[in-house]
């Protein structure tokens, strides 16, 4: 004859029951609650209550209801293994780990338990122990997939690339079905051998294409190959599939903002944040957006907030320093690229700021001090030579400068026209096709034109029609490709100025260099060239960026700027007469106006 709480919670279980089986959780939680509150002792009751919250993803009713039934049930396995799940979910490892080793305890073939075992040591970093389990399961007659899995990522954290590789290939060979095995593959692989990474992602989405990690795994190759456009599909079936993701909204942020879309990018990042106000990486990227932007104030703002939840975060220190950079206040900066340095003093990019900073404060000794720490960081750095090559020499002419150029304007080459004249407003070819036009004689027929750094073609483009023979000289491959996709030049070399010229057997009459010398420095051998280039009256019209003073200066930019006097000087040199010097804005950089001056020089005969 049952008891009178025993009655009282049989009907409770029973109603609770109805509701659950009807899809009505809150209700069957709150029934069965009342039959754990009436009668404690009963397992059953504390189960069913566990199972709803777990469909709910409550850990902390998970963990609540499995220590009840172990007071209960001591030694059962089942229940050790579920409140480890619930622990592991809510990222207290040492918890889960103890219980998933109770389990082990009481039955030590309980394969659950050691699978997941096996993983979290993994996650920990405890490779031996989980190898060992690995092993120990793959013995077995049932292998859990996850497991065959997680013995590679454990050879892919001992660096040992090659074990990896030949893990996951036989596991594909004997598990063709198994998608994580292709994804993790093509994260080895993606460095050395794009197109197989490629391909491995796209056999896990042929596989199942709704997979979200496949989907994943196959935008971000795409990302890492800089084809954004295909990486943006794929991030956007992820969201598809899961609408609510934070690291969805993350990588359409991010993909977005590569493809130069801010408003996207905005509206992606926020709504991050409107899930997760901390999210320190998106606090920091939409700072980057309003940077890029030129919205100082926004991106100030939001640096600052995410240097609120991580103060000492060398990389976000680093952003916040170049955005006072770039803003001129070059003595604040420096004090802020000093905590970069302080917090993580391996940190090139914050070294590299910095020496920037002193060199637009004329401390030429600290610059080059910080440029060659970037050396001894990253041995690679293109810039850095450059750079210290310009400070010590007070010029660039070495291979190095010429590799620096090549490299940066190879980079750009893509997205130059676009940045350069809808972002930053370029107007030097511009004001030099017009103040050309405004020299040359009425009536004059076409002439020989050489264009020197000619770049993607956006003076050859407006004076195309005064040309009887169009040349471009430029360093960059890549620029002179897109120049020769314009189709307005006779002939594209690409090489350097002075040696091209050097090389170069016909006359000119015009000789033109729109926003070049701010690569060179020195231009002595500049002048020297382009005289010997030019028919007698003919004409050399160029850009500058403008100081004061008698000579020329590298700014932290990168870039030289030259005085007026110092051109004057070398036009006298090299017998030019002086037709016209017209100060200019030839573009913005973020929010400055960069001054400048155009030059129109005549040769003299002779």
């Amino acid at each position: 004859m049952m008891k009178k709480n025993q009655s009282n919670t049989y009907a409770l279980k029973k109603r609770a029951r109805t509701k659950l089986y009807k899809g009505q959780l809150a209700d069957a939680i709150k029934l069965y609650t009342q039959a754990c509150e009436k009668n404690p002792q009963d397992p059953e009751a504390w189960f069913m209550l566990a199972g709803i919250h777990a469909q709910t993803s409550n850990m902390s009713g998970i963990i609540q209801c499995c220590q009840q039934l172990l007071k209960l049930q001591p030694d059962n396995p089942q229940t050790h293994y579920n409140i480890a799940c619930a622990y592991q979910s809510i990222n207290q490892m040492p918890e889960a780990i103890g219980h998933y080793r109770k389990a082990l305890d009481i039955q030590k073939d309980h394969i659950p338990s050691m699978t997941n075992l096996a993983i979290t040591l993994w996650q920990q970093g405890e490779l031996d122990q989980a190898e060992e389990l690995c092993k120990k399961l793959l013995t077995g007659n049932q292998i859990p997939p996850a497991i065959i899995n997680c013995l590679g990522l454990i050879y892919t954290d001992r660096g040992d690339t090659d074990k990896a590789t030949t893990h996951f290939e036989q596991a594909i060979r004997e598990h063709p079905q198994q998608i994580d095995l292709y994804i993790n593959l093509a994260k080895i692989v993606q460095k050395d051998d794009t197109p197989r990474a490629l391909n491995l992602c796209q056999q896990a989405l042929q596989k199942d294409p709704d997979s979200e990690p496949a989907h994943n795994a196959i935008a971000e190759q795409f990302y890492l190959d800089r084809d954004y456009t295909s990486a943006l599909k794929h991030y956007q079936a992820v969201q598809k599939i899961s609408p609510q993701s934070l690291e969805a909204s993350f990588n359409l942020g991010r993909t977005y903002f590569a493809l130069d879309k801010s408003a996207d990018a905005i509206k992606h990042y926020q709504s991050v944040l409107q899930q997760s106000p901390q999210h320190i990486n998106t606090l920091n990227n939409l700072a980057k957006v309003y940077d890029r932007n030129g919205q100082a104030e926004q991106a100030d703002e939001y640096y600052n907030k995410a240097l609120a939840l991580d103060p000492d975060n060398s990389a976000i220190i680093t952003n916040l320093a170049r955005l006072v950079l770039q803003q001129g206040d070059y003595e604040k900066s420096e004090d802020i690229f000093l905590q970069a340095i302080k917090a993580n003093p391996e940190n090139d990019n914050a070294c590299f700021g910095l020496a920037q900073a002193y060199t637009e404060l004329g401390q030429t000794d600290k610059a080059i001090e910080y440029y060659e720490r970037v050396l001894e960081i990253n041995s690679d750095s293109i810039e850095a030579p450059y750079l210290l090559e310009g400070l010590r020499s007070k010029s660039a002419k070495s291979a190095e400068s010429n590799k620096y150029i090549a490299n940066l304007f190879d980079k750009y080459a893509d997205k130059f026209d676009d940045e350069l004249v809808k972002k930053l407003g370029y107007k030097t070819p511009t004001l030099i096709n017009k103040y050309l036009r405004d020299t040359l004689e009425t009536g004059r027929g076409k002439l020989d034109i050489l264009d020197l750094g000619c770049g993607t073609g956006l003076c050859g483009i407006l004076i195309k029609d005064i040309s009887q023979r169009l040349v471009g000289i430029d360093l960059s491959a890549e620029m002179i490709q897109k120049a020769r996709e314009q189709a307005e030049y006779d002939e594209l070399i690409v090489g350097g100025l002075v040696e091209c010229m050097a090389d170069y057997d016909e006359d000119f009459d015009i000789v033109l260099a729109a926003d070049v010398f701010v690569y060179v420095g020195d231009l002595d051998a500049s002048f020297q060239s382009t005289r010997k280039s030019l028919r007698d009256q003919s004409l050399f019209i160029f850009s500058t960026e403008t100081i004061a003073g008698e000579s020329f200066m590298l700014r932290g930019s990168g870039r030289y700027a030259h005085s007026c006097h110092y051109i004057n000087t070398l036009a006298e040199q090299y017998d030019f007469r002086l037709l016209k010097h017209q100060d200019v804005v030839l573009r913005k950089d973020y929010t400055q106006d960069i001054q400048g001056t155009i030059y129109i020089l005549q040769k003299n005969e002779g």
